[in-house]
């Protein structure tokens, strides 16, 4: 994945990669894991001022073959990365399991506060989902 930024005629300035093997920002990736298969402004979540992104990673296996990840990448001003979390089967905060092969992260959307936080919440969706809750 990269973030571009541009100029006002759409041109690029600079880009940051971010991925594996030389990026700017090194993250745990494996072949096959379709890191940027859906990408989603979240808005600032911490209060710096910066919107957050979040990466979708269908394909990634750390919770199970294929269940899926997403990665939440923390933006300093410029564009690089300061700080990246990942969502999966096993994050904190995660209240059902999500199967092997159901893809999470496929599709990502921020409906807004959902929950009344005062913070944006993401949806993910996991379209082979065997539990059959696949958003």
């Amino acid at each position: 994945a990269v973030v571009a930024l541009l100029r006002s005629d759409g041109g690029v300035t600079r880009f940051h990669t971010i991925g594996r093997d030389g990026a700017d920002t090194n993250i745990d990736l494996r072949d096959n894991d379709s890191f940027g298969a859906s990408l989603a402004r979240i808005g600032d979540l911490d209060g710096d001022g910066i919107s957050e992104i979040a990466v979708g990673a269908p394909g990634d296996d750390d919770s199970g073959p294929e269940a899926g990840a997403v990665y939440v990448l923390f933006l300093r001003p410029g564009g690089s990365v300061r700080e990246v979390q990942k969502i999966n089967g096993t994050s904190a905060g995660m209240t059902t399991a999500i199967t092997p092969a159901s893809a999470f992260g496929s599709a990502l959307a921020v409906p807004g506060d959902l929950n009344g936080d005062g913070l944006p919440d993401l949806v993910v969706g996991a379209p082979l989902d065997s539990e059959g809750c696949q958003a």
